[in-house]
């Protein structure tokens, strides 16, 4: 343990221990003498300026560390040293190369509180810096370059073979100098022209790896909005801006009052859906409310599928358009606005509320089973609704897979308490060897408030624990946050 009075010359110190990195309980110990509030109350202006860089540096250093644990870690699973995944291993019929690789990724996600997907890459970046780029770990472990931009070091030369991955390293990190002052895009930029320079070929690779990697993404915001993302190649892009721009140009000369983003969003959503109105979009997805708010102008949220938490006033407003087909499906009420139980309303409400309506003595949606190995189309449905996305802590991946908590042929029924929503890596990873996963509860809430936690086993036997969804109409109670346990 350090135990010295000048704490910036110590982690200075410990930031030059280039062959070993920072060790853990010095990190700990900085960790806790520097994060002081009433420390930090007695410092001058300059002083907290110090702190502020020295502790940036630090947690750079840590992640150099970070990274030898990872790259220690899946060489352990890749050895075969952990008895209790070889001893699982020939309960599955995938690779067991592949399944380790995997559940070595899975692991260090849930360690480092991220996703899968995050886990993975984090993972291959600290394959690449510790055993094959020297001179970025030691500008990483001595605080010269933070994480993230250590990581694009990494992914930027993945074209490159060995030796020019080498020579890159010494160009870009072998002095110290070289990359100082650069903020992120000009270091992707460094990497990027360091790379063609060795190799012409590079860049086409680089092209054709991209436009593989095309893809839609939808990222929840504020206010009952959603981005929607399109990664394109150039081209592509370039031709759907040129068609929304002629639209709203349309738009203009037709003395339209939308402005341009709203006509190219409009626009978007008519093409891609096919609908004449973009505010014409049915309801197909689930909505979760309580009676209250539908009928009786309560305020309590309701949850969209594949959404979130939307005001109990626009969640009227979506099953008013719905039912009656007028109005926008996406747009708000006037204030007051209560949907009568009429005909329209009264139909809707037997298609879903059937199914979604909660048990209020547990805050749970009511339960379904089945007595087939496969979850009915209706009763996935509901898991899926009940979920909203991935159950895997950390994870927010949209829902792919309806699976069995506890395996079928180890007993599991399929029923919703057993069932739970999964993206399509993290029910690939939960079949590797070593993995286990139970519902914590019973027939009825627990005491400390598990009922449906689901609680995911690791190989080396860490537990994270993963709560439902809170959904409205719940009673307000206790639940387990999710923790782990070495």
């Amino acid at each position: 343990m350090v135990n010295v009075g000048d704490w910036r010359g110590a982690v200075n110190g410990i930031l030059g221990r280039d062959e070993s990195g920072p060790d853990r309980r010095d990190i700990e110990f900085f960790a806790g003498r520097l994060g002081s509030s009433r420390g930090s109350s007695r410092l001058t202006g300059p002083e907290l300026i110090d702190r502020i860089e020295v502790l940036e540096r630090l947690k750079a250093a840590a992640s150099a560390e970070q990274a030898r644990a990872q790259v220690a870690f899946a060489e352990l699973c890749a050895s075969g040293d952990d008895a209790r995944a070889v001893a699982l291993e020939g309960k599955t019929g995938r690779s067991a190369v592949k399944a380790r690789e995997r559940s070595t990724a899975s692991q260090i996600a849930l360690a480092r509180s991220v996703s899968p997907s995050k886990g993975s890459r984090l993972l291959a970046a600290a394959k690449r810096i510790v055993g094959e780029m020297p001179h970025t770990l030691d500008a990483l472990s001595a605080g010269r370059l933070n994480e993230d931009r250590a990581v694009w070091l990494a992914e930027g030369v993945e074209v490159l073979s060995p030796a020019d991955r080498a020579s890159v390293d010494v160009e870009l990190c072998g002095d110290p100098r070289r990359l100082e002052g650069l903020g992120d895009r000009a270091v992707q930029d460094a990497v990027r022209a360091s790379v063609d320079a060795i190799d012409d070929a590079a860049q086409l690779a680089r092209v054709r790896e991209a436009e593989a990697r095309r893809r839609v993404t939808v990222r929840r915001l504020p206010d009952s909005m959603a981005q929607l993302t399109a990664i394109l190649p150039v081209a592509q892009a370039a031709a759907v801006e040129g068609a929304l721009r002629q639209a709203a140009a349309a738009e203009r000369l037709a003395g339209g009052d939308r402005t341009a983003g709203q006509v190219a969003a409009d626009t978007l959503v008519e093409r891609v859906t096919g609908q004449a109105h973009a505010d014409a979009v049915p309801l197909r997805v689930g909505l979760v409310m309580t009676d209250a708010s539908l009928f009786a102008g309560a305020r309590e949220s309701a949850v969209l599928q594949g959404y979130g938490t939307i005001t109990a006033t626009q969640a009227r407003g979506m099953v008013a358009a719905t039912a009656v087909g007028t109005g926008s499906a996406a747009g708000v009420p006037p204030q007051g606005t209560q949907v009568p139980p009429g005909p329209g309303a009264a139909a809707l409400a037997g298609v879903w509320l059937r199914r979604l309506y909660l048990d209020p003595s547990t805050g749970e949606l009511a339960a379904m089973d089945s007595k087939a190995r496969r979850f009915p189309r209706a009763l996935a449905d509901f898991i899926e609704i009940r979920d909203q996305r991935c159950r895997t802590p950390f994870c927010d991946a949209p829902i792919r897979h309806i699976d069995h908590v506890v395996p079928a042929v180890q007993g599991g029924e399929t029923s919703v308490e057993n069932g739970q929503g999964l993206c399509e890596a993290c029910n690939h990873a939960k079949e590797s060897p070593g993995w286990e996963q139970a519902v914590v509860g019973g027939s009825a809430a627990d005491d400390d408030g598990t009922r449906g936690d689901i609680v995911t086993v690791a190989p080396t036997g860490h537990e994270y624990y993963s709560p439902p969804v809170r959904l409205p109409g719940a009673a307000s109670r206790p639940r387990r946050r999710l923790s782990c346990a070495g």
